[in-house]
């Protein structure tokens, strides 16, 4: 929203102040990570340009300046340099897809002779014969602004120059000689990144995506808009163009990475405040937009290289890194089932961290679906971005990594990480709460720990209740009326310290709905029933030590089923009101009040111009302001 107050500086100036907020969901494991391997590393050039392309049995990997087959696995079956691959010098700039129309996998790179390098796999095995062209480009090319490969159900569409919106057509039904028409688009149109229309029936028209921050290029020229550039009769040699507008905010719309599946457009770039926008279109009827969020990361840092993918269910998978202030930079995945809350995204997984580049990160990665062994996509993901395993420049690695969005909700024990072999009692800081100490308390407790506890069931690290302890969360999202099914993995503790064994009871708002006796010592699955009452709920696993003595008893893996829907916090504005007026060189208090629907809030940020100006942590939430002529904007914290 925006809030209009006045300034008196030698008369009054009208200054809008613009608020948004943002949904903080609890730290619960909504995302299942279930590979991470691996791909071609970089080494000698930056950035590195990662990107991978996802079919049946096969990975393949790109890194600056070199291309990588792997199995599924992540076993490495060749690596070869772009330019002995091609047979020409190329310069970079890579980008691979797997077409799941024709079964195929595609490749491009720039070339250092004005040209771009195209190929298409023979079959979905791109470990055999691939069929290669050399493509001239008029003038500069321009590697940066958006080349890449997109295709529909006729032909493939390589982006070969930015800077004089050409493109280059070759047919899909000719993927021998791949003979390519060069077309340069009219100048009211902005060529932007292609799509792969992974849907396309024949005849159907094609999309490339650009965002205008500059209200420029494109009919309208304005800013904040989305350009969905539809092409009509691509193969005809003078295909018909519609420019469509989409409204998406009133700052500069970026657009680095877009996926396109069954009229569904899902189009990712940067934004405020080192967030990482997202925006999903239809296409069926035009272009219009449906909805939009923004990721923050979890690491309050900046993000980069965002990538976006539609899976045939309507899920979105993203893929993205954020460096902190403690020069780590961690890649991330998230996403979004079809089902959840409009605008949301769920909570961001690591996948892996290394030191923050002090080169250039970039340009670029992707997010895929799983093909599987059938030829047939997925509602699952795989993405492939940067790290560095140490500190420099030139010591590039990609990784490639598989993840799913949770059908049911996950409530795990891995934060905070306390390390190997450790256990801690009564952390803090996270959506559960723990209680007491030895010998009566709860924790976490980490593989391998003195705790001679089994292996964690799901993740490294479980929580144990000893004697009398508890572990409670306030659990926000139930539907009144519904059974919920709580299931959950518990194992006792080992050896001559203990007293019989620990017994527990479920409780939901401090009631029991299920007592459990002492069990086994390896991991098994316990269940317990309820009917909710309210939109709110805490759970909790409480010692009851019927046995006496110092027992404990090791639990993990808690879903919940059906999924909760989490209403988001809610920001509101209670200072400066409307049309307030203040001195020129007066403090301008800025408070804000928060609704938090059942969520765990760390504070609120307050930002002016996407600068943090000021971090409250607890109620009342009132930061004070000087200077006072820009736009602001503030946002609950996210939950680490």
């Amino acid at each position: 929203m925006t809030i209009q107050f006045h300034l008196n500086r030698a008369g009054f100036f009208a200054t809008a102040l613009a608020i948004s907020c943002f949904c903080v969901i609890q730290a619960h494991s909504q995302i299942t990570v279930r590979a991470s391997v691996d791909g071609q590393y970089a080494a000698g050039f930056a950035p590195p340009d990662a990107h991978a392309a996802i079919g049946p049995n096969h990975i393949v990997s790109w890194g600056n300046n070199s291309l990588m087959i792997l199995n599924k696995n992540g076993t490495v079956i060749s690596s070869q340099d772009a330019s002995a691959f091609f047979g020409f010098s190329t310069g970079g700039d890579g980008h691979v897809i797997y077409d799941e129309i024709s079964g195929r996998f595609a490749f491009e790179v720039l070339s250092t002779n004005a040209s771009v390098g195209f190929a298409v796999s023979d079959t979905s095995d791109p470990t055999g014969p691939w069929h290669k062209i050399n493509i001239s480009v008029p003038g500069l090319w321009d590697g940066y602004g958006g080349n890449g490969i997109g295709y529909n159900a006729d032909a493939y569409v390589v982006h070969v120059n930015g800077f004089n919106n050409n493109y280059a057509v070759i047919a899909a039904s000719n993927t021998i000689n791949l003979a390519y028409t060069l077309i340069a688009a009219p100048g009211n149109v902005r060529i932007g990144r292609p799509c792969s229309m992974t849907t396309a029936t024949t005849g159907g028209p094609f999309y490339f995506v650009e965002g205008n921050d500059d209200g420029v290029n494109g009919q309208g020229g304005t800013v904040g808009t989305i350009e969905v550039l539809q092409i009509s009769n691509i193969l005809s040699g003078t295909p018909t163009y519609t420019d469509y507008q989409v409204p998406a905010n009133n700052t500069g719309a970026s657009v680095i990475n877009v996926s396109w599946r069954n009229n569904l457009l899902a189009v990712t770039g940067f934004g405020p405040a080192g967030g990482v926008n997202w925006y999903l279109l239809s296409t069926s009827n035009n272009a219009t937009l449906l909805q939009k969020g923004t990721i923050f990361p979890d690491n309050n840092g900046g993000a980069d290289v965002p990538s976006i993918a539609v899976a045939p269910n309507g899920s979105l998978g993203v893929n993205y890194t954020a460096g902190d202030s403690s020069n780590i930079t961690t890649m991330y995945v998230t996403g979004r089932l079809a089902t959840d809350a409009p605008g949301m995204m769920r909570p961001s997984q690591t996948i892996i961290s290394g030191p923050t580049s002090d080169g250039r990160w970039g340009d670029y990665s992707s997010t895929v679906v799983d093909i599987n062994s059938a030829g047939v996509p997925q509602n699952t993901f795989w993405a492939c971005n940067e790290y560095l395993p140490v500190p420099g420049m030139f010591n590039w690695h990609t990784r490639v990594a598989s993840f799913s969005l949770d059908t049911t909700t996950n409530f795990g024990f891995e934060l905070p990480h306390i390390g190997p072999g450790t256990y801690l009692y009564n952390p803090s800081g996270e959506a559960w709460t723990f209680s007491g100490t030895s010998p009566s308390g709860s924790g976490i407790v980490a593989n391998g720990s003195g705790f001679s506890n089994p292996n964690a069931p799901e993740g490294t690290q479980a929580a144990f209740v000893q004697s009398y302890g508890t572990i409670t969360q306030t659990l926000s999202g139930f539907t009144p009326g519904i059974l919920y099914t709580i299931t959950y993995s518990a194992a006792q503790r080992s050896g001559g310290s203990q007293h019989g064994g620990e017994s527990w009871n479920v409780d939901i708002d401090n009631t029991p709905i299920k007592t459990n006796n002492p069990g086994s010592t390896s991991y098994k699955t316990y269940t317990a029933t309820f009917t909710a009452t309210a939109v709110t709920h805490n759970l909790s696993f409480v010692g009851t030590d019927l046995a006496g003595g110092d027992n404990t008893v090791f639990i993990d893996n808690v879903v919940i089923s059906p999924a909760l829907n989490p209403v988001s916090p809610s920001v509101a504005v209670t200072n400066p009101t409307n049309n307030t007026g203040y001195g020129a060189f007066a403090p301008v208090n800025l408070t804000a009040s928060v609704t938090t629907n059942g969520n765990l809030i760390n504070g609120v940020q307050f930002y002016v111009d996407n600068t943090m100006v000021g971090q409250i942590a607890n109620a009342p939430y009132t930061c004070a302001w000087e200077k006072r002529f820009r736009r602001l904007v503030f946002l609950p914290m996210r939950l680490n």
